[in-house]
């Protein structure tokens, strides 16, 4: 039996809506993260592994978005075989520059759209650069919308450790303003935080289960990248970062528990490798990972939602 007839992949989601294959393709503003100047920053965050274009010109604001597309859309292109009719979600994924008013973000969106095939955009950001001005202009976009929300964990001694310096509570006032303007919101969960255990990993896919206008969960199983203060967290105790086996486990529990209709864009922490700067990353490539939990949900008859308490 194929993963996606046992999970609501991101694959299926995307063909069932659009017809077609659909790709992201990762757009950055190389914007300073305000939390990293005033605080620190998460203890697990490394801006290199995931900012990749170095098409960024604060002049022409307006044009970041479909210049990066102009770069990267034909890379895309190449690598999975589609001609012209390549079909793509334009995927702001570094979160959001806090100098820059809501109307030019508007256009900038707008501009982005222009790309051929652009089908929609995506928006990743932290709940504390969100507010009702911005859910508001994006409600209204001539384009499909998709926010996505660095979560982690609904547990703010998690949030704590982590430095992420927000508060649980206010971040389920933001995820009720999405829901009071209709947006579609994805979730960002670490599986793995140092100090969780099992039966609190399910807690918090209990609290996405509970709020219908969480649509999408992206699992990261816990990475430590060299050079962060996670690292240093781990310097002499590598043995408690879980390994494989540990996390296809819970990837086993929380498939179960995780509400059915709710869509599974990531099972597993992407771009570990290409930069060599993973401690203790897993052994081998995705495609066994994938085939492992494939087998893992197989051998267990596990299907996503059947231990889902909300129905």
């Amino acid at each position: 039996m194929r993963l996606e007839e046992r999970i609501n992949t991101y694959g299926r989601y995307l063909r069932n809506k659009y017809g077609c294959r659909v790709f992201r393709v990762g757009i950055t503003f190389r914007a300073a993260c305000a939390h990293r100047l005033s605080s620190g920053g998460c203890i697990f965050c490394l801006p290199e592994t995931f900012m990749v274009s170095s098409i960024v010109d604060d002049e022409d604001f307006i044009n970041i978005g479909y210049r990066q597309l102009h770069e990267l859309a034909p890379k895309v292109r190449n690598g999975v075989g589609e001609g012209d009719g390549l079909s793509l979600l334009a995927y702001f994924q570094d979160g959001l520059p806090n100098d820059t008013d809501v109307p030019e973000l508007e256009r900038m969106f707008i501009r982005t759209t222009d790309y051929p095939g652009v089908r929609g955009i995506i928006v990743s950001s932290r709940c504390d650069s969100i507010d009702e001005v911005f859910l508001s202009m994006l409600s209204k976009l001539p384009i499909d919308t998709y926010l996505e929300l660095g979560l982690q964990s609904s547990h703010q001694s998690s949030l704590d450790l982590l430095n992420r310096h927000e508060n649980i509570n206010d971040i389920k006032s933001v995820l009720d303003l999405c829901s009071d303007y209709g947006i579609h919101v994805g979730v960002h969960l670490i599986i793995g935080i140092p100090n969780e255990n099992e039966s609190d990993i399910l807690q918090t896919i209990d609290f996405v289960n509970s709020y219908p206008v969480i649509k999408e969960v992206k699992l990261h199983n816990l990475t430590v990248y060299k050079g962060t203060r996670l690292a240093d967290y781990y310097s002499d105790k590598l043995d408690e970062i879980p390994d494989l086996d540990c996390y296809l486990h819970l990837l086993g529990r929380i498939i179960a528990r995780l509400r059915k209709d709710i869509v599974v864009s990531r099972l597993f922490t992407s771009n570990v490798r290409g930069n060599n700067r993973a401690i203790k990353p897993f052994l081998g490539v995705k495609r066994n990972w994938l085939s492992r939990l494939s087998k893992h949900l197989e051998e267990q008859q596990i299907f996503q939602g059947i231990n889902c308490p909300v129905r």
